[in-house]
């Protein structure tokens, strides 16, 4: 399945990308569109982008959304949940003291990159091994 985001993803885009490739699609393609039309245009599925189901809607960031919209629940994708919304919000709703470091980190990625898929690339053993650390923080 193609699934869309804008380009240039931050936290929320790159953190939404690996979750939807390990739990939702493990076959999934990704690409960039700069609008809804664009979206449309390429026939894929938006997420992390304005007025979308999988993106921020009310005080929850996308990666949330699509949590909830694909009944994810394990308490590692929970702590995860709530590093990608405090990088990606800064609201302090959770003020995980990961959250600057992940921002960092990622922001790094993405000015190393060659390209948005490179970088979706890149960033997707960062969640793997915060996800592992949490699920063996739960055991």
């Amino acid at each position: 399945m193609l699934w869309v985001t804008g380009p240039r993803p931050h936290v929320d885009g790159a953190a939404c990308a690996w979750l939807i490739r390990r739990f939702v699609d493990p076959a999934a393609t990704f690409a960039f569109a700069s609008d809804l039309d664009g979206v449309l245009a390429l026939g894929g599925t938006p997420f992390d982008m304005p007025a979308v189901e999988l993106g921020r809607r009310g005080e929850r960031c996308a990666f949330e959304s699509v949590l909830l919209k694909f009944e994810l629940t394990d308490d590692a994708l929970d702590e995860l949940a709530a590093i990608v919304h405090d990088a990606e919000l800064d609201d302090g709703m959770y003020s995980t003291p990961e959250a600057p470091g992940v921002e960092a980190i990622l922001r790094g990625l993405r000015l190393t990159a060659a390209d948005d898929a490179a970088y979706l690339a890149a960033a997707a053993p960062l969640f793997d091994g915060l996800h592992a650390l949490f699920l063996d923080l739960d055991t």
